[in-house]
């Protein structure tokens, strides 16, 4: 699997994933021959580039299509407010509504949001057992206007796989996705903040009042616990009392709040932004390794090394032997050492061995560096 631009796509190259826009919707299926419609059809959805190649280095989602899609809808409604919001309301039927009965409009809003969101959270809870022991790969087609709802989507869908890592069930992976759904529910409205690089002082304080103004909004919505706007609140405080709004430290932050802010930026350094590129995953995994404890904690950081991978299918890479390959699969646990396949260059052509090796039983073979990363 690699990743293509869209304008280096070409006719009879095969869709090695499903291709969905910024609402979820599935647009080209995992096997699909892209033809001239098909190409054109990524054009008119915005779609920036689309993953090709062979299903044998595919990565395990971290995120099925379907919550995937429920998790979108619903942040872009309720970001958007107004008409939206009360489509998404109608689209959760009667049982919300008649829930809300009686009650003043803005009230009513607030017990069928809070209804979905623990709807959502729920299903979003049990899904996520499903996942197994598998690295927490993903890919999405995400660019600058769909950006914040994939974002908040991927960090709650991380933070759940982080919290079950750590033991956490049942409500305490509700209240987690929850906090983090709405984690960065307002920087739409500080959008300068992401189309620079540097921000002005007065910049700066004006856009950190985003994660405060999250958890005032979750605590006026009806039925959702307290603690998720703890872990809205104080998703960018930092355990060495660097991060904000309160630059408190360690042992004042909630684990929660710790958990999702590991995820939030991590999904953050992954992800193309106006002002730079993404980081190769061997890289985010990298600065994590390297700052997990002190930022976040060592409880989380030990754990979020184990469960991010470092490289994922599709990642060519260099290896100590002078030789490259292509990994195929990662080793929960491992991330150093996944599992790969040989290149060789024949008469100007890449050749891939059929034979996999597994670096975990490897003596010796050690990855240098991504020479060019699949995401």
């Amino acid at each position: 699997m690699k990743i293509k631009s869209r304008e280096s796509i070409n006719p009879g190259d095969i869709a090695a994933a499903d291709v969905y826009d910024g609402r979820g919707r599935v647009l080209i299926k995992e096997g699909a021959v892209f033809n001239k419609s098909l190409i054109k059809k990524t054009a008119e959805y915005g779609i920036p580039f689309v993953y090709t190649g062979p299903a044998e280095t595919k990565t395990k989602e971290l995120c099925e299509t379907e919550f995937l899609a429920e998790m979108l809808v619903f942040l872009s409604a309720y970001s958007a407010g107004g008409s939206a919001r009360a489509s998404l309301i109608r689209k959760y039927g009667e049982a919300s509504l008649k829930t809300a009965a009686g009650q003043e409009s803005e009230t009513a809003e607030k017990i069928s949001c809070g209804r979905i969101v623990r709807g959502i959270a729920e299903k979003e809870a049990v899904s996520v057992k499903s996942y197994g022991s598998a690295c927490a790969e993903f890919i999405d087609y995400r660019n600058d206007e769909s950006y914040l709802p994939f974002h908040m989507a991927m960090t709650a869908r991380l933070s759940l796989v982080l919290a079950v890592k750590m033991g956490f069930e049942g409500k305490d992976l509700m209240d987690i996705c929850t906090g983090a759904l709405f984690s960065d529910m307002f920087m739409e409205i500080f959008s300068f903040a992401e189309k620079k690089p540097g921000l002005t002082q007065r910049e700066t304080e004006e856009m950190r009042e985003h994660a405060a103004m999250s958890a005032v909004e979750l605590k006026e919505i009806y039925g959702v616990s307290s603690v998720c706007a703890v872990i809205a609140g104080q998703h960018h405080e930092r355990a060495d009392g660097s991060g904000y709004p309160g630059g408190i430290s360690k042992g004042d932050i909630h684990l929660f709040s710790r958990i999702v802010a590991a995820a939030d930026v991590y999904d953050a350094l992954l992800s193309r932004r106006p002002f730079r590129e993404p980081l190769k995953p061997q890289e985010a995994w990298d600065y994590m390794s390297e700052n997990g404890g002190r930022l976040f904690g060592e409880e989380g950081a030990e754990v979020f090394v184990k469960t991010a991978p470092r490289f994922i299918p599709g990642d060519t890479i260099e290896l100590n032997t002078g030789q490259t390959a292509v990994v195929t699969a990662n080793n929960y646990g491992a991330p150093e050492m996944p599992r790969i396949k040989l290149i060789e260059k024949t008469e100007g052509r890449d050749i891939i061995f059929s034979a996999e090796k597994d670096l975990s039983e490897e003596k010796g073979i050690k990855i240098l560096r991504t020479l060019n990363s699949a995401r």
